[in-house]
């Protein structure tokens, strides 16, 4: 298991000649998360001014949530694209926008809905399983684009069992980046467009590192298997 600050080196690695179109990628990613929420903001606003009728409020809210989930594949491009640069390949705008086509996008929203109620469920809970959820699912993205032919749930149960013993470990890479967040605030959020892919390449190299290891365990227990 690599540690986090070999991943976070092995993240800076693949992105050694990409910066540049790493953080100008974020940036467009941003900028439509922007326009998503426009309705939302105008909501906001209205809800100020007298006379404004219930009905629009809950309408322009909904537009936002609906807009969302509509461009919930974004999320998965920012992912996988990473995993990409990991794998020699290179990162561009069609990446963001990969989840789009060729027959993803029912799946990869399937997946994502069906993740995050899951989420949300536990949180109702409590606060600490619906984190530990969200941690037993973080590999779902990268699974999506592995295995193609497995559905929703069984993504969600392949992350789970990947990441058995290894939540913690992604836990202190969240944190090992709190630094570099705290930096990127003090740019008045500039510093946002390069943190991101930075955050983004480790947490592939983090996958990368699982899906090793899990290969590994599984070659190594077949052959007890084969013999029960």
């Amino acid at each position: 298991m690599l540690s986090c600050k070999e991943l976070r080196a092995a993240g800076r690695q693949a992105l050694s000649d990409n910066w540049g179109t790493a953080a100008a990628i974020m940036l467009v990613y941003m900028l439509i998360c922007c326009v998503l929420g426009i309705p939302s903001q105008a909501a906001d606003f209205l809800k100020l001014q007298p006379g404004v009728e219930p009905s629009l409020l809950t309408l322009l809210s909904s537009t936002t949530l609906v807009l969302s989930i509509i461009f919930l594949p974004m999320q998965w491009g920012i992912s996988t694209m990473f995993l990409d640069l990991h794998r020699g390949g290179t990162i561009s705008f069609d990446g963001l926008f990969e989840g789009f086509t060729g027959g993803r996008y029912t799946r990869i929203l399937r997946t994502y809905l069906l993740m995050y109620i899951f989420i949300l469920l536990w949180m109702l809970l409590l606060i600490v399983p619906g984190i530990l959820k969200a941690l037993s699912y973080a590999l779902a993205p990268f699974i999506l684009k592995d295995e193609p032919t497995l559905g929703a749930r069984e993504v969600l149960a392949k992350s789970s069992a990947m990441m058995k013993g290894r939540r913690w470990h992604l836990f202190c890479l969240y944190l090992s980046f709190i630094g570099w967040g705290l930096l990127a605030i003090l740019t008045c959020g500039i510093g946002v467009l390069w943190l991101t892919p930075y955050m983004q390449s480790a947490f592939a190299a983090f996958y990368e590192d699982a899906r090793a290891d899990f290969e590994a365990q599984q070659a190594a227990e077949a052959p007890q298997q084969a013999t029960l």
